[in-house]
């Protein structure tokens, strides 16, 4: 698999990090994966996703529908981008613009977690972003 799902403040922010070579056929089992966190999760519950390490995607649009349903759920909150990558953004922007969901993009994952945890201040204190998910800039 090109991507890994894990719970970061359990129930309400999970990571999902993308690496490698993704095809849309990992587009489809993440969008999957990731709805069933999103479900099980407490509303809203966000979404860091890291792009950093992600060589080759999907760059067609309509071929990544199975992930629009993802920006559909009523429990997703806000997603937060870590990219450096200007394609994945705008692909990314676009299918929130589509669903009408809100995405930040930065390219540091602390200053993410900041933004995050300003935005809601429900939130339990969020712990740093693990450093074994450095990036290979």
């Amino acid at each position: 698999m090109s991507y890994s799902l894990t719970w970061h403040v359990p129930k309400r922010v999970y990571i999902c990090r993308i690496f490698g070579d993704v095809t849309v056929q990992d587009v489809s089992h993440m969008a999957r994966e990731s709805l069933e966190y999103i479900r099980d999760g407490d509303a809203p519950v966000y979404v860091i996703t890291d792009l950093r390490q992600m060589k080759k995607r999907p760059n067609n649009i309509s071929t990544l529908k199975d992930a629009l349903a993802l920006f559909q759920e009523p429990n997703l909150g806000m997603i937060y981008l870590i990219h450096s990558d200007k394609l994945a953004n705008f692909i990314a922007t676009t299918m929130a613009q589509i669903s009408r969901k809100e995405l930040r993009a930065y390219r540091d994952p602390t200053r993410a977690i900041e933004v995050l945890q300003k935005f809601d201040p429900t939130l339990p204190t969020i712990p740093a972003y693990p450093s074994d998910y450095a990036s290979t800039e």
